[in-house]
């Protein structure tokens, strides 16, 4: 939680704030469950008077490089004049039976950025990071 701005809840492994820039707190939420690690930010839809979820697909599943020298696998930052996170991006494959043949998802591995679309009221990915 070390690189994500706002305030932490608790010992949690949340945190709220304006991430997007809009003017109203996002909760940030890192998630643990079995194998699978995982990113959200979650908004508030008046209208709808509940909760919905900013990241695509609801949650960005992440890599932890070293968890005892870091870096943290989720850095809030701006790139390319886009202010917005990286996710240090992995994704497992679920086997899929007999003759099944793995299929590794090319972004598994590579530091994905994602910015606010303010049109479409949701986080888009923008593509890998490359460092100059």
């Amino acid at each position: 939680m070390q690189d994500i701005p706002g305030t932490r809840i608790g010992n949690s492994t949340s945190s709220f704030g304006d991430f997007n820039g809009d003017g109203i707190d996002e909760i940030f939420q890192y998630g643990f469950g079995g194998n699978a690690r995982l990113v959200s930010i979650l908004g508030y839809d008046a209208e709808k008077d509940d909760f919905v979820s900013y990241t695509f697909n609801s949650w960005i599943t992440f890599e932890i490089i070293d968890p005892h020298n870091g870096p943290a696998p989720v850095e809030f930052m701006t790139y390319n004049g886009m202010y917005g996170f990286k996710v240090f991006f992995y994704q497992l494959e679920v086997a899929g039976g007999p003759g099944w043949v793995p299929d590794p998802n090319p972004k598994n591995g590579k530091w994905i950025f994602y910015t606010w679309d303010a049109e479409k009221r949701e986080y888009v990915e923008v593509g890998e990071v490359v460092e100059e």
